[in-house]
């Protein structure tokens, strides 16, 4: 199923009151990702996620009422509240992590790339490579470092607002605080705002015929949004990474991240995902969605904890 979708409202307000909870929010978790070790981080953001999840379930804004349903399948003693929990645990770890970056040193994890030969044989063909960053929580940081430091800074399609704010004041005072981290390991930021999507379409093109490396995240932010079958859910996503390999006859590379038992991440660049034979350029692009949701399906399965796209998720209009 394939729906239009404006990049960004246009309506969009100067100033809201939530961004005054994220100023106070953001300056706390400075002070906690700054000073406290890096192994204690785990024991606060689970103590804060058992009390805050609750109080979010009894206002409706939980996302164990979806997870129930497209988790089905699990065992039966699956607990979806324990997977709520660990995923805002996990998203709160993020912030910390995103607010260290900061702090003189900055923040050192240990990184374990698997897959980089998948660029190199991309890059090989002479055709540039697009890097579909996966919907999971860690993903947005690390995997920028972790190619920044294997030799790939990509070159990053961004949207408008990126970060947690949605305000014009968010965007130019909160959500500076994500982007700029991100930057430090990108080879440029292009940046979709409403009415430059031709410009910087064109610019993704000369960079891709021009053999360079290029990661787009796998959102619901987009111009044309289709909807990838989680197994009785329904996933929004953008169509542009699928359309723009399709249209350069560029490799299109899963790119994920999880975290090691021993500690650090596995950071994970998929096979380019299969480009099977189709009538028309649309039939191509459907392909592409089709075997990037069978792979999704599958990391939401294994790790549900770690998906960052539950508030996203939908259920079909009818179930059979």
């Amino acid at each position: 199923m394939t729906s239009q979708n404006t990049i960004d409202d246009q309506s969009v307000r100067f100033f809201e009151l939530r961004d005054v909870g994220l100023i106070l929010g953001l300056a706390g978790l400075a002070l906690i990702s700054w000073v406290w070790p890096e192994r204690y981080w785990q024991v606060f953001t689970r103590m804060t996620a058992a009390v805050v999840c609750p109080v979010l379930r009894l206002a409706g804004r939980g996302h164990t009422a979806i997870m129930s349903v497209v988790l089905e399948k699990q065992p039966a003693n699956f607990d979806v509240q324990k997977i709520e929990n660990a995923n805002f645990a996990a998203r709160l770890e993020e912030q910390l992590q995103y607010l260290r970056e900061y702090r003189p040193g900055g923040w050192q994890p240990s990184l374990r790339m698997a897959g980089a030969e998948n660029v190199e044989r991309a890059l090989q063909r002479g055709t540039g490579c697009i890097l579909w960053i996966d919907p999971l929580v860690f993903c947005p940081l690390v995997a920028k470092k972790a190619l920044h430091a294997a030799g790939y800074p990509p070159s990053h399609l961004s949207r408008y607002y990126h970060g947690p704010s949605n305000s014009e004041f968010g965007r130019r005072f909160i959500n500076v605080i994500t982007s700029r981290c991100e930057d430090r390991y990108l080879a440029t930021r292009l940046i979709m705002k409403p009415g430059s999507e031709l410009v910087q379409t064109r610019r993704l093109c000369h960079l891709l015929k021009s053999n360079e490396v290029v990661s787009i995240a796998c959102s619901h932010h987009g111009a044309s949004i289709s909807e990838l079958p989680i197994n009785v859910g329904r996933l929004p996503c953008a169509t542009g990474a699928p359309t723009l390999a399709v249209d350069m006859n560029a490799p299109l590379l899963p790119v994920s991240v999880a975290t090691a038992s021993a500690g650090g991440f596995e950071i994970t660049i998929g096979a380019p995902l299969p480009a099977s034979p189709a009538p028309n350029r649309r039939a191509a692009v459907r392909g592409l969605l089709a075997a990037n949701a069978t792979r999704l399906e599958s990391i939401v399965n294994a790790r549900p904890a770690s998906f960052a796209a539950w508030r996203n998720m939908r259920l079909p209009t009818s179930r059979g």
